[in-house]
């Protein structure tokens, strides 16, 4: 089980390894001399670039979550019944 800082690191690592992917796939198009191959490289790219995205912007919502889950773990339990609600809600979905 990956814990928050984890999953942020995975999704930001597989971001870049796509978007590398993507430029790969952009050099390969420059190289090749038959338009199948070239079209299936622009086709590979576009699907790398939208696979890097979908990993940049959940990394960018696990990174919003963590820091909604720091700061509530940094409050006091001066308003007890809202926290164990709040933390009661975070469980259920995890």
């Amino acid at each position: 089980m990956m814990s928050i800082e984890e999953a942020i690191i995975h999704a930001e690592k597989v971001a870049k390894r796509e978007e590398g992917n993507a430029k790969q796939y952009d050099n390969a198009v420059i190289n090749q001399r038959n338009e199948f191959d070239a079209e299936l490289c622009r086709s590979g790219a576009k699907s790398c670039r939208k696979c890097a995205a979908e990993h940049r912007q959940l990394a960018s919502w696990l990174k919003e979550l963590k820091v909604i889950h720091d700061e509530i773990d940094s409050m006091s339990d001066y308003d007890e019944i809202f926290i164990g609600y709040l933390r009661k809600k975070m469980k259920e979905v995890t």
